[in-house]
């Protein structure tokens, strides 16, 4: 009997595991499921080229959205997954629709901690995980425009080095006493701040 494989997570993972199990000869039903509207698309370049204006959206794509026709890939974006039954292989999505699997993936990935301070929710802040985040950010990238990046590590060094080259007025606030500090030593992180600064970041 065919098996029904729903994969939870539209990002990069969930697309890739989509492609692979067609790779592999899986010839069940595949249901991938996304809370985004976009279909499965890859996040580095959206901190460098995407956010610079050097890559189109689609661009980003794992695959054209016709592969999922073609390869029988049932492909479920907008919606995120509001509960799972274990007893009766179920996932209930928001509005309600509920898909039945035999096997579960669950590629959701990580969401960005949200500032837990007053003023968090302003139009002007955004965390820089999707899209929509950066086609939100680009709307008032404007040159002269003031940039106030909170966290030091690749993707906050990434947003602010594009802000400066966009004409930005770049911040970089860092509670650590270096930048990069999860990944990298004084030495490497005393290099990065000193290279930031250089470009005009205030660090």
């Amino acid at each position: 009997m065919s098996q029904r494989i729903v994969i939870l997570g539209a990002g990069q993972a969930g697309g890739q595991a989509a492609y692979s199990l067609r790779q592999a000869g899986f010839e069940g039903a595949i249901t991938l499921v996304g809370d985004e509207p976009a279909p499965p698309y890859q996040r580095p370049p959206l901190s460098k080229a995407y956010l610079k204006g050097e890559m189109e959206a689609d661009r980003l794509f794992l695959k054209p959205l016709e592969y999922y026709a073609e390869h029988n890939v049932e492909l479920v974006t907008g919606k995120a997954a509001t509960a799972i039954n274990l007893a009766a292989h179920t996932v209930t999505l928001d509005g309600g629709d509920t898909l039945p699997w035999d096997k579960l993936v669950i590629a959701t990935g990580a969401r960005p901690r949200k500032l837990a301070v007053e003023g968090a929710h302003l139009r002007n802040i955004t965390e820089l995980r999707t899209l929509a985040d950066v086609d939100h950010l680009k709307k008032t990238a404007m040159p002269g425009a003031r940039l106030v990046v909170v966290g030091a590590g690749y993707i906050g060094l990434e947003a602010a080095a594009v802000g400066v080259q966009l004409g930005l007025k770049v911040t970089v606030l860092e509670a650590m006493p270096q930048v990069l500090s999860r990944v990298a030593g004084p030495e490497i992180g005393a290099f990065y701040t000193h290279i930031h600064r250089e470009a005009g970041t205030d660090i």
